[in-house]
Formats: structure tokens, C-alpha cells, sequence
């Protein structure tokens, strides 16, 4: 007679898990260190924390519009999961051009759920033994607090401003090095935090990066992208969930020594130093750039500083912020509006060419108004953002008009 298991509720699930979190949190607030790492491995073997690891991974699977996976699925990981070992699920790897940069390109990671359940059960961890500073943001408010902190240093006379933005930041980071920098188990963080034993699989062609094309395996074999050693391998991957957060556990010690000369906002890799005077800023640059440079995990290097004079735009995690004397303007960056207005013509112009039936280009049409939605959507601090929907959903309305197709964009 086959037995059937008996698993405990969710709400079991969920509640066993903040009581263990609990019991890290306190060891950790009293430096009981050796307490913490015995709970913490505790926490890393519950099944209970992995079922609410696995609740995280579908949450964040729904928000990239992907398939929920059912609970059945989320229990048949659970049942399986060593953190200690990782997973050899394919993870795909997407090359991405840096800003029309043919030469120059960004590695994006794309996880399934048994990595994103590993990522989720180490992060809550993470987040519970971190001594993170004031002004890092990826657990303390996001973009939105990190461009309003950006805005009351100005209000309080720090005009001088300067972004710096560190080389590769994610693969620069000595991944062997992680162990003795972040308090996880050794094993936990080289399977589940470093980039190193990940199973990368081809992404996108590379038609669009180059004269090989991915589908051919003798070219993947060869192609620099992909062999053992190359940068893809190396730090912390770009697409983890874990990954912004870690790297502001890392720099986090940097910040900490900084003299108390202006104001350092940081958000995952992005800096912004502040000064009431071009002198204190450049002196904080100054230490800011040689503390990256011999960090323990490093070197971190710049790749490039842009400065900032009073009442000049200052461009910060895809804003604008727009000073004078009364006040302070927040748009989406320059950038950010022209790309989306290119996307909006082209898109526009496929739906005029397309000899698609009419129910194809009415969905196009839907989906162009879906797209201007959730983009201004996206800058929540955007006071004319309202306006900007209107316009624009208005230009979708006239597309639909001239086509003579009926579409309800208001539901949308």
C-alpha cells in the first residue's frame, strides 16, 4: 500500500520559518556568532524554510509575467534541495549590448525556480546577519527612497555631486574570496551566491552579437562567452535574486570607513557621492576609489566618474533630477524617455505595416497601450506622469481610429 505524505500547511510553513529567523536575528544583534551560523545552518536544512523560500521564487517569477509553478512542483524541490550542493538546473545566459556598444557587452542570468529558491532560502538569511549602512537601498525602500535621498542631500546644500560606476561590478568581485565575507557556509555560498559552479546555458543567438551563431555546438564550444574562466563565470551573477543585495553587503565595510565629508547613496552597484563643496566631494571620491580598489573581494575599479555642477541635472538610477532655486523635478532620464518614445514609433509603425488579420493588429494595438501603461507606470515619483498616460494612450486610440478597429483601452 503506498503511503501518501503529509505536509504541513503554508501557514505552518511560514510561521516555523519566522521563528527560526527570529532566533538568527537575536544570536546575530548579540555577536553571538557561533550561534547564529548553528541556527542559520538550522534554517538552511528546514524544509519549512524552503517551502517558503519556494512561495518567494513563484512571487518573483509572477512579477516577470511567468507561469506560477503549483505547489506540488514547489514541494518536489523542497523535498530535493541541498544548498550545500546547488543545482545543476540550466541557467540562461543573455548578452546584452551596453547602450549600442558593439563590443561591449552585459551578461543577464536567466534563473529558473530550483536557482531561485536556492537564491530566496540564502537571502532571507543574508538579510537577517547584515550590518548594512543608511543610505543602501535595495532592502531599505528601492529606487524610490534612493532618489529621494538623492534629493534631500541636495535640499541640505550637498550641490556637488558625482556618480561613479564600478567596472563590471557583479564579476569583479573574487568569488573565492566570498566565503570569509558574507555569513553563509562555505558550501552554501559558492552553490548558491557565486557564479562559479552555475550551469550556463546559450540564451540568446549570438547573430546578434557576432559572427557565430549559438545554435551551432562546435561554435558554443569555441565562443569566448562561454569558456570556463571567462568573466560570466566569475563574482556573483547578474539576474540572481540574491545578488544586489549581497553586493551591498560587500561594499557596505567600504562605506562604513568613509570620512565625514558629504553623503554616499547606493543602490546594488550604482554610487552617488555628494558634497557641500567640490573639495570634500573629490576628497570623498578620492578614499572612496582606493578603498574599492584594495577591497578584500576586489579590486573594484571605476570605470567612469561623471560630475555634477549646482543646479545641473543630475541622472540617477533611470531619473532626472531637475534643480533650481524653488525646487526639485523628478522625470525619467533623457535616455530613458527617447528609448521609450523610439519603441513606441517603431511599434506604431509595425502595426501600419503589418498585413496581419484585424483581431492580430487589435491585439498589437492592446498591447501597445499595455506597454505605455506599465512603462510610466514604472516612475512612480514622476508627478506628470498621469498627463504623459493620457497623451500617449491617446496616440494608441488614433491608431485604432484610423485602422477602423474597436478596442477598449480604458479596460486595460
Amino acid at each position: 500500500m503506498d503511503t501518501v505524505t503529509k505536509y504541513p500547511t503554508v501557514e505552518k510553513s511560514q510561521a516555523h520559518a519566522r521563528n527560526m529567523l527570529a532566533k538568527i536575528r537575536k544570536a546575530h544583534r548579540r555577536g553571538r556568532t557561533r550561534n547564529a551560523d548553528h541556527f542559520t545552518r538550522t534554517y538552511l536544512n528546514s524544509f519549512d524554510a524552503r517551502i517558503v523560500a519556494g512561495q518567494d521564487a513563484a512571487d518573483s517569477l509572477e512579477k516577470l509575467k511567468k507561469p506560477r509553478p503549483p505547489m506540488k512542483v514547489i514541494r518536489e524541490f523542497a523535498d530535493k534541495m541541498d544548498p550545500w550542493k546547488g543545482t545543476d538546473e540550466a541557467v540562461k545566459l543573455f548578452m546584452k549590448r551596453k547602450n549600442g556598444d558593439e563590443n561591449d557587452f552585459r551578461p543577464i542570468m536567466s534563473f529558473g525556480m530550483e536557482n531561485r529558491m536556492l537564491q530566496h532560502l540564502a537571502l532571507v538569511v543574508l538579510k537577517e546577519r547584515s550590518e548594512l549602512q543608511l543610505n543602501q537601498f535595495v532592502n531599505n525602500g528601492g529606487v524610490t527612497a534612493a532618489v529621494m535621498a538623492v534629493v534631500s542631500g541636495l535640499k541640505a546644500k550637498y550641490n556637488f555631486v558625482a556618480e561613479l560606476d564600478i567596472e563590471k561590478c557583479f564579476t569583479s568581485f573574487d568569488g573565492a574570496k566570498l566565503p570569509g565575507l558574507l555569513p553563509l557556509p562555505k558550501g552554501v555560498t559558492m552553490r548558491v551566491i557565486a557564479s562559479a559552479h552555475l550551469n550556463l546555458v546559450p540564451g540568446n543567438s549570438l547573430a546578434e552579437l557576432g559572427p557565430c551563431d549559438w545554435s551551432e555546438p562546435e561554435e558554443l564550444e569555441n565562443n569566448s562567452f562561454m569558456k570556463p574562466g571567462a568573466a560570466v563565470w566569475r563574482g556573483i551573477p547578474q539576474g540572481s535574486s540574491s545578488s544586489p543585495f549581497v553586493t551591498e553587503m560587500l561594499l557596505s565595510p567600504v562605506l562604513s570607513q568613509l570620512p565625514d565629508k558629504g553623503i554616499v547613496v547606493n543602490y546594488a552597484d550604482n554610487m552617488l557621492v555628494m558634497g557641500r563643496d567640490v573639495n570634500d566631494m573629490e576628497a570623498l571620491l578620492l578614499v572612496l576609489r582606493f578603498a574599492l580598489e584594495h577591497h578584500p573581494a576586489g579590486p573594484l575599479k571605476p570605470s567612469w566618474i561623471k560630475r555634477y555642477e549646482p543646479h545641473e541635472t543630475v541622472e540617477f538610477l533611470g531619473y532626472d533630477i531637475h534643480r533650481n532655486e524653488a525646487e526639485y523635478r523628478i522625470t525619467p532620464s533623457r535616455h530613458n524617455q527617447l528609448k521609450f518614445a523610439g519603441k513606441f514609433k517603431k511599434r506604431r509603425g509595425r502595426i501600419f505595416a503589418s498585413e496581419d488579420s484585424a483581431k492580430a493588429k487589435r491585439d498589437e494595438i492592446l498591447g501597445l497601450a499595455k506597454y505605455v501603461r506599465t512603462w510610466i507606470g514604472s516612475f512612480s515619483l514622476w508627478k506628470e506622469a498621469q498627463d504623459s498616460r493620457q497623451f500617449y494612450l491617446k496616440k494608441v486610440a488614433s491608431i485604432a481610429k484610423e485602422l477602423e478597429i474597436v478596442v477598449d483601452i480604458k479596460g486595460i
